[in-house]
């Protein structure tokens, strides 16, 4: 930290001086001070003057027109722009030798010199230029990176005016000029290509040390290291003019300064990054890094088409300061290797600082001391960061070394820890030995016990393979009774063919949950009078078929041979002849018959007399004054069973006009279920009648059909179901 300190605070005595120093040749702007080998021309011995174009000659600018344009300019620097500027130089010629050495800033692409000489009592104007791309370097007359011309002044007057015309191309134009005598020229020029010589050489011998670590090494780092200082080798030898000694096609070189230096700028962030470890240490900052250097890149592809110095050299600070910022902040939290890159970048920085406030004019004094800064700071930069190399290399190695006695360390402990797990192993094999041999003596014996139970099984299996066979008889034998039970049902019940062939219109819907079905319709026409009953007898498949033979027999007894027409004195006839027949008071059985018993009578050929009863089944019908179906009720009492004595079956009256439709039917449609368990209903089923109402009674039979379906998907048909529907009117049949 106080290095760094020491750094920069050494730069910025460096700039008050030079400022100071400029100021005070500002402050005696008439007075010229000359010593014995040099003279330093101030701002006021000069005047410049900016041609509109590049046609204005020598002849032209002698006008009085033109030298009324030349005034004293404002700055040592005319800024970064492409231009022809001419200025003119007053001499005292009375100090001079007959030789001398005029000398501009080498950065500049073109500059014609004009000095006149006496010759036979005129002036006759002499010219000398030195043009970057054009001329070689060795086609000059001074082989010298700036630009130095030698003046011979015979018959001199007193005061001697000199035009210097600068041609810039996107540079920045310095009037820095100093005059010299031969001599004393000679002698500066060899002290200060010797120095520079000296930094260069002393550059490119780090170069080629680290060039050897890095095929000795392989570590990346040490290419960036190369690389970075052969970009900042070049940058500086171009803006100081020494290229121009060993390095081909100067215009080449020296249009192309900008983007080499945007390259190193790039190379700069990748260096600092790699050798600071910025992704350890700072991973928000290495982010923001990596968008910089994409940031530096582009402005890189931009330079190929457009060329700005001045932001070139204000990125370039702003990167410098921005690494060093970084630097001092990881040298704060006790990153050892940040000091060495503090010192090298520090003077690094010192050095550019200084070279880029000589550019943009800022420093105006051009003492040796600090034209050279960039050189010595460059230098400095060079050797640090090979320090900052080794030191990074020590780490690796001293990390590694750490590394591999904790490997070494990890590798005593992995053996003693299998010798250790070798010892517990072989006694856990030991007992595992034992146990598997008291498990092979315990499997003997169980082996044993299973053939003795396989035996076992195999008796019992050929013991169910016979009862199978027997349960398979049986259940045939069972099945042909059953479907002999219902041959003999169909033969007795009247099913479709003959209710059919009473009414001319009617359906029948009849599902039965088994083969044969608990329930029945029984129809019957005796004196011109049609008896119609359906019944839900108690149970179903095979009891329940039982059950509706005995009602069939009985409803046949009472109507047909006793000739009782009364459909509530019928229903308690048979009450009784089930309970007689079942003995029922005896045995308290409670099997019976839900029934719904109809006696139709045809009054006229408009109208029919309809006498209803019912055990615990209703009629439905449809009344064409109220607009929908009428439930007829039924008296809450079964058929069969111990039933309440004060209840009697009660006939229910209703005419009827042609065209009338009854329907009768078991619980079975009503109480089916879903998938759900849930009911179709008796709502939902009266809906259902009078939504087809107006259909004929086979399409009214298949829409319940389908409807009823639908609602059981794929459940179970929980019981037998029945349904008629009949139109008055429509018989006998004719």
């Amino acid at each position: 930290m106080y290095i760094v300190s020491g750094n920069f605070f050494l730069s910025i005595l460096f700039i008050t001086w030079a400022m100071w120093s400029q100021a005070q040749s500002n402050e005696t702007p008439q007075k010229t001070s000359f010593n014995v080998d040099k003279t330093t021309l101030s701002l006021h011995q000069m005047y410049c003057f900016s041609a509109p174009n590049d046609s204005i000659t020598l002849q032209q600018i002698l006008t009085p027109r033109y030298q009324q344009q030349f005034i004293h300019p404002r700055r040592f620097n005319l800024g970064y722009s492409s231009g022809t500027h001419w200025v003119k130089i007053y001499l005292k010629t009375l100090q001079l030798s007959d030789k001398v050495v005029l000398e501009l800033p080498g950065n500049i692409p073109k500059v014609v010199v004009f000095y006149p000489q006496w010759s036979d009592s005129v002036y006759v104007w002499k010219s000398m230029h030195t043009q970057i791309g054009q001329s070689t370097f060795y086609n000059r007359s001074i082989h010298y990176p700036a630009n130095a011309f030698p003046l011979e002044i015979r018959g001199k007057p007193d005061t001697l005016a000199v035009y210097v015309c600068l041609k810039t191309n996107r540079s920045a134009a310095q009037l820095h000029f100093q005059v010299y005598k031969a001599t004393y020229f000679q002698n500066q020029a060899i002290h200060t290509v010797a120095f520079n010589a000296l930094i260069y050489g002393m550059i490119i011998v780090m170069i080629v040390y680290n060039f050897f670590m890095l095929l000795v090494l392989k570590e990346s780092l040490y290419l960036l290291y190369v690389i970075l200082e052969l970009l900042s080798l070049l940058l500086f030898s171009i803006s100081s003019g020494y290229y121009l000694y060993v390095l081909p096609n100067e215009y080449f070189w020296w249009y192309h300064n900008s983007k080499i230096l945007w390259l190193l700028m790039i190379v700069n962030i990748l260096f600092a990054q790699k050798l600071l470890n910025t992704h350890l240490h700072t991973p928000n900052m290495h982010r923001i890094f990596r968008w910089v250097t994409l940031g530096l890149l582009g402005c890189l592809l931009v330079n190929f088409w457009h060329s700005n110095a001045r932001f070139s050299i204000l990125c370039s600070l702003f990167t410098s300061l921005i690494l060093l910022g970084y630097a001092i902040y990881l040298y704060s939290r006790g990153v050892t290797t940040a000091r060495y890159y503090l010192l090298a970048w520090g003077f690094y920085v010192a050095g550019g600082m200084i070279k880029a406030l000589l550019l943009l004019g800022i420093i105006t004094s051009h003492h040796p001391f600090l034209l050279a800064a960039p050189q010595i700071g460059l230098a400095l930069e060079a050797v640090f960061f090979s320090f900052a190399l080794g030191h990074k290399i020590n780490l690796i190695k001293k990390e590694r070394y750490i590394a591999q006695q904790q490997a070494l360390e990890k590798q005593q402990e992995n053996q003693e820890l299998i010798i250790s797990q070798k010892a517990t192993l072989e006694q856990k094999v030991k007992e595992r030995t034992h146990q598997l041999e008291s498990a092979k003596q315990e499997i003997t014996i169980q082996h044993t016990a299973l053939l003795h139970v396989q035996e076992e099984l195999l008796v019992q299996q050929e013991m169910i393979e016979e009862q199978n066979q027997v349960l398979v008889y049986k259940q045939k034998h069972i099945d042909q009774s059953i479907k002999a039970a219902q041959k003999i049902q169909e033969a007795m019940l009247p099913f479709d063919q003959r209710i059919k062939g009473i009414f001319a219109d009617c359906f029948v819907l009849n599902r039965p949950k088994d083969v044969v079905s608990g329930d029945f319709y029984w129809v019957e026409t005796i004196n011109n009078k049609v008896f119609v009953a359906i019944a839900d007898c108690t149970g179903h498949g095979v009891p329940g078929a039982f059950m509706s033979m005995i009602g069939h027999i009985l409803l046949d007894h009472i109507i047909k041979v006793n000739n009782i027409y009364q459909p509530g004195q019928v229903l308690e006839i048979l009450h009784a002849k089930v309970q007689q027949a079942l003995r029922q008071k005896i045995s308290n059985d409670r099997n019976g018959m839900d029934i719904g018993l109809c006696l139709i009578e045809n009054v006229d050929n408009t109208r029919s007399l309809l006498t209803f009863a019912g055990a615990k089944r209703p009629l439905y019908y449809w009344h064409a004054q109220k607009g929908g179906i009428v439930e007829l009720k039924g008296t809450p009492k079964a058929i069969g069973g111990i039933q309440r004595q004060d209840i009697s079956f009660a006939n229910q009256y209703l005419h009827l006009p042609a065209g009338s439709i009854i329907y009768l039917s078991s619980d079975g449609y009503v109480d089916q279920n879903n998938p759900q368990r849930k009911k179709l209903g008796k709502r939902r089923f009266i809906e259902l009648l009078q939504s087809c109402i107006h259909l004929s009674l086979s399409t009214q039979c298949i829409l319940f059909e389908e409807e009823l379906l639908s609602h059981m998907q794929e459940s179970e048909q929980r019981d037998d179901i029945l349904m008629v529907g009949i139109q008055m009117l429509s018989y006998p049949k004719r």
